[in-house]
């Protein structure tokens, strides 16, 4: 670890790891205290390249080796739903997001300015540690589902429009409303969720689009609907953010739920929570039918469908 990180990690726990706008400002400064920004290109330190590449190592190795064969499989049946000039694009897939968080992280990427994402990412890491392991499993989630049903849609002539490309960032940082001192704290505790906790949790989307905002984050609609609105699903943005984001939660182990779910058990619990007992029966009826298909009609109805099929699409 380079010389000076040790620097950020005091910072954290001189403010005893719990966040405020002032610590991020400060890591913000560290960050910013060695870096040339007029020159082109910028110059970074050490220090930042060692805070972006231990992010983009974890991204690696968390999503990847925690996901296995599951994912794998999953990228692999996303091949069945391109178009031929997109199948080796997918073959890159894990390659190629990487590429885009190194970028954004130096800011080169959706006009993020340096270094707010790669800050943000930070508070994350060291504060919210589990909650900063899941941002980014499900964020690689995100991206997935997104290509399915943006390819699914292009080839049945589903006219949605939406840029898989621009929900990756957002999906990173959709829970930084979980740093918000009015969120509980669940990553040490081996007690399931309460119903008023559950409430609570229901408000860290609101609550990260403002802290973000405030700390710079520029103000885009993608913004706004995978972070404000992942909790509430108000389009296919957030209903893929949502979808990604459950089945991450069902899919990994948590504190209270050591073991790890099989996808048809999740894809039961998660319909029944998406869509309801009555409306299920329908959704499975013309699954039975038709395949992990959906009409225009049904897209505009709900649109957490879309993902939900298309989730189901790529691990059959």
């Amino acid at each position: 670890m380079a010389a000076g990180f040790s620097k950020i990690i005091e910072a954290y726990q001189e403010a005893d790891n719990k966040y405020t706008p002032e610590l991020h400002k400060k890591i913000e400064a560290l960050l910013l205290e060695n870096t040339k920004l007029e020159d082109r290109p910028p110059r970074y330190s050490g220090l930042v390249r060692t805070a972006l590449n231990s992010i983009v190592y974890d991204f690696k190795h968390f999503s990847q080796l925690e996901s296995g064969e599951t994912f794998r499989k999953a990228v692999k049946n996303l091949r069945t739903l391109l178009r031929e000039e997109k199948k080796r694009e997918a073959e890159h897939f894990s390659d190629n997001l990487c590429d885009n968080l190194k970028e954004a992280l130096y800011g080169r990427y959706q006009n993020i300015p340096f270094p707010v994402l790669l800050t943000c990412l930070l508070d994350l890491k060291i504060l919210r540690s589990e909650t900063y392991k899941n941002s980014l499993n499900a964020a690689k989630w995100t991206t997935l589902i997104a290509w399915a049903v943006e390819s699914y849609n292009v080839k049945n002539r589903i006219h949605i429009e939406f840029n898989p490309r621009q929900l990756f960032i957002p999906a990173l940082i959709k829970d930084y409303g979980m740093l918000h001192p009015y969120m509980p704290d669940l990553e040490s505790s081996s007690e399931k969720i309460s119903d008023k906790e559950r409430e609570i949790l229901n408000e860290h989307g609101q609550l990260g689009l403002e802290m973000l905002l405030e700390n710079g984050m520029p103000k885009s609609e993608h913004i706004i609907s995978i972070v404000g609105s992942h909790s509430t699903p108000i389009d296919i943005e957030s209903g893929i953010a949502a979808v990604a984001d459950a089945f991450e939660g069902m899919f990994f182990s948590r504190a209270y739920r050591k073991e790890k779910m099989h996808p048809t058990e999740i894809f039961r619990i998660l319909g029944l929570s998406l869509f309801g007992k009555k409306a299920l029966e329908k959704i499975e009826a013309y699954t039975q039918r038709y395949g992990y298909r959906y009409t225009f009609e049904q897209a505009l109805k709900n649109s957490l469908l879309p993902p939900y099929q298309m989730l189901r699409w790529l691990l059959e």
